[in-house]
């Protein structure tokens, strides 16, 4: 699975994000927080955020505008391979961070999750998907099972993972480079996160494939329990032969019952047969034990 497919994969879930758009004015707010708050940049000289998707920054001006009523138009850029919104000006970035509440509160910085914003039972869920638009990214599950946050702050980021854990979601944690990441890769934590911010059909993805990989994992087991199996039964059918030859050759086999020279012949004549097989193959047939009490007698008797 290429680079490619998981960037498809990431792509498509942050789509279907974008398609469930929030419908009461809390979530609104809360979902352009979680947008903001882990975007590049949010502090009173500058709010920035920066994306490869340009639909997430379509997203993020909608909102901006039609909440905080802030044309963002002359602040965006589109550069090589990634859009960005850069407000620098002062008098609307305290626009925006009054609207959230920022400027009510004694605070050295702007990088922390105000819960307050949290009006309704949906804003929660709503910011954080909002999070994972600005921050966020999944792997393909043909690929590998790997959803992470990656923020660009440590306050910030121990804020996010404590309130993951208050959704039950809790992640591990590390740094990378200057970055700290949020991760996941029990792919149970990840189908459920995916369900939570509304990606239906990658989640269904997600599902197929595990049930897939889980169905060729017991395929594997079987075969391999299967191929062990014949591997001792080859091994034990050799030693058998090899005793009845060296109890034929070494005369050991005169006064031996006929039972037993019809079982010496049958192994002899059939050495890849299992003990039930060679049990049908008796005129008459017999049991699998007595076929395998009279191999035991056999190899005894060298």
């Amino acid at each position: 699975m290429s680079t490619n497919d998981t960037s498809t994969f990431n792509q498509s879930t942050k789509n279907a994000v974008l398609a469930a758009k929030p419908s009461k004015k809390c979530c609104k707010r809360a979902h352009l927080l979680g947008m903001l708050l882990f975007g590049q940049v949010f502090g009173m000289s500058e709010i920035r955020i920066v994306g490869e998707n340009e639909h997430i920054l379509d997203h993020a001006a909608g909102l901006l505008k039609s909440l905080v009523e802030v044309d963002v138009s002359p602040f965006r850029e589109t550069l090589s391979n990634q859009g960005k919104i850069a407000i620098k000006d002062e008098v609307i970035c305290a626009k925006i961070l009054s609207f959230f509440g920022y400027d009510k509160k004694e605070l050295t910085t702007c990088y922390t999750i105000l819960s307050e914003i949290f009006k309704c039972e949906n804003c929660k869920t709503e910011f954080i998907k909002g999070v994972f638009l600005s921050c966020g990214n999944v792997s393909s599950p043909r690929k590998s099972y790997h959803l992470e946050f990656d923020v660009s702050y440590f306050n910030l980021s121990r804020e996010l993972l404590f309130f993951l854990k208050g959704m039950s979601f809790e992640a591990k944690y590390t740094k990378r480079s200057s970055h700290y990441v949020i991760y996941y890769k029990e792919s149970e934590k990840i189908v459920d996160f995916l369900g939570l911010i509304g990606a239906t059909k990658e989640n269904f993805e997600y599902n197929n494939t595990l049930i897939a990989k889980d169905i060729r994992n017991n395929l594997n087991r079987l075969n391999n329990c299967e191929m062990a199996n014949m591997t001792k039964q080859i091994q034990s059918a050799s030693k058998q032969i090899e005793a009845i030859n060296k109890l034929f050759a070494t005369g050991g086999a005169e006064g031996l019952s006929d039972d037993l020279l019809e079982t010496a012949r049958l192994r002899i004549e059939n050495p890849e047969a299992s003990l039930s097989q060679l049990a049908e193959l008796h005129d008459p047939p017999v049991t699998k034990s007595c076929v395998n009490r009279r191999l035991k007698k056999l190899t005894q008797e060298v």
